[in-house]
C-alpha cells in the first residue's frame, strides 16, 4: 500500500472529494449515503480509499487535511 507524503499531490476523485467535504462538515456516513443514493457500505469504502490516497490514518486526520486545503481533486 502506497501512502503519500503531505508534500505530494493528493488527488481525489470528485466523488471522494464530495464525501470527505461532507464528513469535514460533520455529516454522518448515513446522511451522505442517503444524499448520494448509495449504501453506507459504499460510503465507508470511499472513506477507506480516501485515507489510503492521502496517507491519513484516521477519518479525523483525513477531514483535517481536507479542511486545510492540502487535498487536490483530479481533473476529469
Amino acid at each position: 500500500m502506497t501512502r503519500h507524503r503531505i508534500s505530494d499531490p493528493l488527488p481525489l476523485t470528485a466523488r471522494q472529494a464530495r464525501i470527505i467535504a461532507d464528513i469535514a462538515m460533520g455529516r454522518l456516513q448515513k446522511q451522505i449515503a442517503a444524499d448520494l443514493e448509495i449504501s453506507v457500505n459504499t460510503v465507508n469504502r470511499h472513506v477507506e480509499n480516501i485515507k489510503i490516497a492521502i496517507g491519513a490514518k484516521t477519518l479525523a486526520h483525513a477531514a483535517a487535511l481536507w479542511a486545510s486545503g492540502k487535498i487536490q481533486v483530479r481533473q476529469s
